[in-house]
C-alpha cells in the first residue's frame, strides 16, 4: 500500500490573508474556507442592523436592490425606523378600518370615549393665542433683563427681593439650556410675576412652552444663534441643535429642534415688539417721519 502524501493540496481550501485598517490601525485577518457560512451569517446581521436604522424611503430603496441580485428579504425583522414608530395606515389598505374598530372596541370595554378634534392648525392657533396673551409682561420683562445684564448675557439676580409662592407659578425641575451648560433648576418667581416664561426671562432664561414649560433657553444662546445666522444663512437651527448636543455630550433627538424653533420664534418676537417701543419713543414709527426731522 502507497503511503499517503503529506504535501497539502492548494485551491479552494487555501486561507487568505486580508489587510485593513480600523481607527487608524492596520490589521491582519486570515479568511479560511470552511468559515465561509459563518462570515455570510455575520455579513447577513451588520447588513439587517443597518437596514433597520434607515428611514422607511430609504430601507424600501435597499431591498428593492436587494431583490434584484436574488436577495432574500423575508429573513430581515421588521422594526419601525427610528423616529417613525407610528403605524402606516392607507385608507384604501384597509388597515385604518381596522385600528379604528380595535379602538372602538376597547374603548367600550373600558367606558371610556375621547376623540380629539383638534389639528395641527388648532394647536398652533390656541398655542400663538397662549403666547400673545403674556407678550407685553415678557417684553417688559426682557427690558429688566437688558438693565440687570452682567455683560456677559445673564442677568444678576436680586437677593432682597421675597419669592412668591403662588400655585401657577411653581417652577420646577426646569431643563436649563446653556452654551456650556445644561442644568435641572427651580427658578423662583417674583411676586409681580404672572407667568412661568415672565420669571424664566428674570433669571436669563426662555421657555419652550407658554404655559407649561419643562425646558428653558438661555436668551444669551438665543442671541448668539441669532447673529451667526445673520451672518451665515445657511446655518440652521438643526445644526445649532446638534452643536448643543456635542457640546453637552448628549446624542441628538429631533424634538430638540423644534423646542429650539418655538423659543426663538418667541424670541424674535420679543425683538420686534421692543424696536417697535423704541421707534415710537423716537417718533419714528409714522410714515416719512425722515422728512419732519
Amino acid at each position: 500500500m502507497s503511503q499517503a502524501s503529506g504535501r497539502r493540496i492548494t485551491g479552494l481550501s487555501k486561507s487568505i490573508i486580508k489587510h485593513g485598517s480600523r481607527r487608524s490601525v492596520r490589521t491582519i485577518d486570515v479568511l479560511k474556507a470552511g468559515k465561509q457560512i459563518q462570515r455570510r451569517e455575520n455579513v447577513n446581521v451588520k447588513r439587517q442592523s443597518c437596514i433597520q436604522e434607515m428611514s422607511a424611503e430609504d430601507r424600501g430603496a435597499v431591498e428593492s436592490m436587494l431583490v434584484d441580485v436574488d436577495v432574500d428579504i423575508e429573513s430581515i425583522p421588521y422594526t419601525a425606523p427610528p423616529g417613525e414608530e407610528g403605524v402606516d395606515l392607507s385608507h384604501e389598505g384597509g388597515e385604518y378600518e381596522v385600528f379604528e374598530g380595535l379602538g372602538q372596541q376597547m374603548a367600550d370595554l373600558s367606558g371610556y370615549c375621547y376623540v380629539d378634534p383638534r389639528t395641527r392648525t388648532d394647536r398652533i392657533d390656541v398655542q400663538n393665542a397662549n403666547w400673545n396673551l403674556q407678550m407685553e409682561h415678557l417684553v417688559n420683562a426682557y427690558l429688566d433683563y437688558r438693565t440687570r445684564d452682567c455683560g456677559d448675557g445673564m442677568p444678576s439676580v436680586s437677593r432682597d427681593e421675597h419669592p412668591c409662592n403662588a400655585d401657577n407659578l411653581i417652577l420646577q425641575n426646569i431643563e436649563l439650556v446653556d452654551i456650556f451648560s445644561r442644568k435641572c433648576a427651580s427658578p423662583q418667581p417674583l411676586p409681580s410675576h404672572k407667568f412661568p416664561n415672565e420669571s424664566l426671562i428674570y433669571h436669563g432664561y426662555l421657555g419652550c412652552s407658554p404655559l407649561l414649560p419643562t425646558v428653558a433657553i438661555s436668551l444669551r444662546t438665543l442671541a448668539a444663534y441669532r447673529q451667526s445666522h445673520r451672518t451665515c444663512p445657511r446655518f440652521s437651527i438643526q445644526a445649532q441643535c446638534k452643536a448643543l448636543c456635542h457640546l453637552h455630550d448628549i446624542p441628538y433627538r429631533p424634538y430638540f429642534q423644534t423646542q429650539f424653533s418655538d423659543a426663538y420664534d418667541v424670541y424674535l418676537e420679543i425683538l420686534h415688539r421692543v424696536d417697535s417701543i423704541i421707534k415710537a419713543a423716537l417718533k419714528r414709527d409714522i410714515p416719512d417721519y425722515i422728512g419732519l426731522l
